[in-house]
Parts: structure tokens; sequence; C-alpha cells
């Protein structure tokens, strides 16, 4: 049996490309089968939205989804340049983001020097399959472009970076939430012409989105995307945190509110609130707890990780402060952005997937035995995998049985090397 706690460290490049190779061969075929199992992969209530964007019928497509352009350009390319129906095209595209994204993860595992566990720990999570599941959505498209940033910041190049943000923001309209954190990253390390640049691609991404999207229907509140996307997020805080349940003439979830007030916004008319509704928070908080496993607890035992820049500057930082600030911010504001809590925890893996092993890796921390290592293992995929066939109630249950055993397995058989920790903070 292979020594699983050992770091990834000493292999060779010929070593750490096997590896590579045989998860990516490994999670490729897994996820791939299991999505064909599990049926129509256009299944989801917005993928209607970007096939008639592919096909052409802009005038049948609101806004924000209308934004999201770039992903459905390269659809059309792909229909155009290979005669490919949109379905296939689609399909295409997400397996070749999918292929990116997966490769980009591995490559820069295999240099975290973390242990070896990781990578099965990686590779071995509902993560994958689900992203193939929804490969007609933009977010895998979206995580593949993200992935290019990653490797850009990793490799130092900063302006290469911040002009990434042009070809992201024509992908999403969130990457203001991209472009907030690289500035937040950043701090004093970039230079100003970076900063600048981030902002103006940024800008210019904005404005021509805004010009693809003239043919596009407005959003049933007649307000602008920005605004809205602000607006939605007290509105889903009231639904999805506190359970309180929100009312709308235009949304309207019950017949009767209990408690209705005037508000004149567009054909928005009145708001109020229906009965406490506790089913939406308590999916928040299963999906939270099982959707990447029990990597949140390796981070709460790396907490005070510090890592030491290689020059003065400390611009090679930057990559890591993205990722965990990125992910951080991700994860917090999933029930604010809406109820696909799943597929919105799943943004925050530049964080867990990234970010993680070289977290521990920077302190050469792992498990003290390979059976230790197994057990942590069996716990942190079978919570993982337990959203794959049960509802919120018992995987919330799961977790309260998982979380409590794995910490008591860190506790006991946790081993780092603080004497090699260095100097400059992360996070």
């Amino acid at each position: 049996m292979p020594d699983l706690i050992l770091s990834i460290r000493p292999w060779s490049g010929r070593q750490r490309n096997r590896a590579v190779c045989f998860a990516f061969a490994a999670t490729t075929l897994l996820s791939g089968v299991l999505c064909w199992r599990s049926g129509n992969i256009f299944h989801e209530v917005d993928t209607n939205q970007y096939l008639a964007m592919a096909n052409h019928r802009m005038d049948l497509v609101m806004l924000p989804f209308a934004c999201r352009q770039l992903g459905i350009l390269v659809v059309q390319a792909f229909a155009h340049l290979f005669h490919l129906s949109i379905a296939h095209s689609f399909v295409l595209e997400g397996a070749l983001s999918f292929a990116v994204l997966l490769a980009t993860v591995l490559y820069l595992l295999v240099r975290s020097g973390a242990p070896r566990w990781m990578i099965p720990a990686i590779a071995g999570l509902l993560f994958w399959t689900r992203q193939l599941e929804d490969l007609a959505l933009p977010d895998l498209f979206y995580a593949a472009l993200l992935c290019c940033f990653l490797l850009l910041l990793w490799r130092g190049r900063l302006m290469l970076a911040a002009l990434m943000l042009f070809p992201l923001m024509i992908a999403r309209e969130s990457t203001l939430l991209t472009l907030a954190c690289f500035l937040i990253a950043g701090g004093r390390r970039i230079r100003l012409r970076e900063a600048v640049a981030s902002v103006l691609a940024s800008g210019a991404g904005i404005l021509l989105v805004k010009r693809l999207t003239t043919n596009a229907l407005p959003n049933q509140e007649h307000i602008s995307p920005m605004f809205y996307m602000v607006a939605k997020m007290p509105w889903n805080f009231l639904k999805n945190v506190l359970g309180l349940n929100p009312w709308a003439n235009v949304y309207p979830a019950c017949q009767m509110p209990r408690w209705q007030m005037p508000l004149y916004l567009g054909p928005l008319h009145a708001i109020g609130f229906c009965n406490a509704d506790f089913h939406y928070p308590i999916s928040a908080l299963a999906l939270a707890l099982a959707s990447f496993g029990l990597f949140p607890l390796l981070l709460i035992k790396l907490r005070r990780v510090r890592i030491a820049p290689q020059n003065p500057q400390g611009r090679d930082a930057i990559f890591l402060r993205f990722c965990v600030i990125y992910g951080t911010a991700s994860f917090i504001l999933t029930p604010l952005l809406g109820e696909s809590f799943l597929r919105l925890y799943f943004y925050s893996w530049p964080l867990f997937l990234v970010a993680l092993p070289i977290l521990m890796g920077s302190t050469r921390a792992s498990l003290s035995s390979t059976p230790a290592a197994l057990l942590f293992l069996a716990l942190h995929l079978g919570l993982s995998w337990s959203l794959m066939f049960l509802n919120s109630w018992p995987v919330i249950l799961i977790a309260l049985v998982v979380y409590p055993a794995g910490w008591l397995l860190l506790h006991s058989a946790w081993r780092s090397s603080p004497e090699t920790e260095p100097a400059a903070v992360v996070s």
C-alpha cells in the first residue's frame, strides 16, 4: 500500500505526470459514466434561456441570462466550424471546459507539496460529476476561463491576468466579484497600471455585453441587471437564511401574504411576507456542510498558516490570496445569490481545490499514518457523495456525525512542521 501521508514534493516530474494522468482519467471516466446515466444534461430550469441564445433568438431571452454571451458565442462557433447541432456544440464546449478545469486543478495540486492523500480527496469529490451534469450552463465554461486567469496569476503575469477580465466579464456578469477580489488580493502589491487595466478591461466587457444584449427581454422587474444583482441579495437573505419567505406581486409565493406594503418599481407594486418556510435555510445548511466534504475542517486547522513571498514585494502571494478571498466570498455569498445552492457553493472551488493543498504543503501538514488518512478519506468522500442520494435532513444528520469524527481524527492524528512555517500572512 502506498504511503499516503508523505508529501508530493519529492516526486520527480515523471511521477507527477503519471499521477495527473491517472487521476484525470479516473475522474473523467467516473464523472462521464454517472453523468450519462443521470439522463438529460439540459434538465436545468435556466437551460432553455441559453439554448434560445445559441439559436439566435435573443428576443426570447431575459436579462441577466442574456449577459452571459461568450460561452454562447463559442457554442455557435463550434456549430458553424464543425457542422454540429447546438446540443452537440454545448457538449463539446463543456467537455473541453471540464478538461481545462480538472487538468489545472491537478497540475497545481501535484506542485503544491500537499500530502499524497489529497489527490484522491480532490479527484474523488462529487463536484466533478455535477460539473458535467450542468455543462449547458455557463458555470463550467467560466471555470475554465478562471483557470486561465489563475495560471496567469500563478506565473506572475499580472497584466495579462488583468486583461483576462475582459473575456471573463463577457462570459458572466459576476466577474465584478472577480475584479474586486483581484484588487483586494493585490493591495499594494499590484502596480497602478495593472489595477487600471483590470478596471478598464471589465468596463469594456460590460459595454460590449450591453451592445450584444440590445434585443434581449428585460427582467421581470424592468430594472438594470447590476441593480437586480444587488437587490436580490436582501431578498435571498430573508428567504434562504432567515426562512421568512418574502412575497411580491411579481413573485407571488402565496396567494395572500400575512403582511404587505406598497413599493412602486416598474411592474413591482407591493412586497410582503408569507408564512415562515425553513426549507431553504435547511437546504442551504446541508449543502454548505457537504459540498466539499471535510475540507472546511482542514481550513479551520490551517487558519493560521502563513506563506513567505519569494521576493520583497510579495507579488507571487497574490495568486494564493486571490484564491482564498474569492473562494471564501463565493462560499459565504451563496445563500444570497439564489436557490441553486450546490451549484453556487461550487463557485468557491479555488479555495478548496487550489488554495487548500498549497496551504497544507506550506507547513508539510498531513495525518500521522496511512490508516488515519484512509479513514479521513472515507468520511470526507462519503459526506460529499451523500448529496447524490439523500435529501437535506439526512445529510445534516450525517454531517453531525462525520464532522465531529473528522475533527477528533485530525486532533489525534494531525502533524505539521511549524518550524518551517514562513513569515508573510496570506489571510
